[in-house]
């Protein structure tokens, strides 16, 4: 994600103390005001709308995981099932189902 188009670092003069340091300021605010973000639209100070915007454009970047999802029922005695199936994070497609001693084989090899 790109910084913040508002966020500046200053270099200033304490006049308390006889160093220079540098300041992370908001030029987006009225009086220039310092601020903690890093330039890191999530972390605005001043804006919600602004770390909203950002959090949604996140979301949206995020890679989407495509996972296997495998389903075991042996809870009637002369019928059991495996289901191997995959999930791309918007549906689940099964790939393929197994009965009684396959099932219950490849189940056993799986928890093994």
């Amino acid at each position: 994600m790109k910084k913040c188009d508002c966020y500046r670092t200053i270099e200033t003069f304490h006049h308390d103390y006889p160093y220079y340091g540098i300041v992370s300021t908001c030029n987006g605010t009225k009086e220039r005001e310092e601020c903690s973000c890093g330039g890191d639209r999530t972390k605005c100070n001043f804006y919600p709308d602004v770390r909203e915007e950002a959090n949604k454009e996140l979301k949206r970047k995020l890679p989407t995981y495509k996972c296997l999802v495998i389903a075991f029922d042996n809870s009637q005695d002369d019928d059991t099932v495996l289901i191997v199936s995959k999930n791309d994070g918007k549906s689940i497609e099964i790939l393929k189902t197994f009965y009684n001693e396959e099932a219950l084989d490849i189940y056993k090899r799986l928890v093994v």
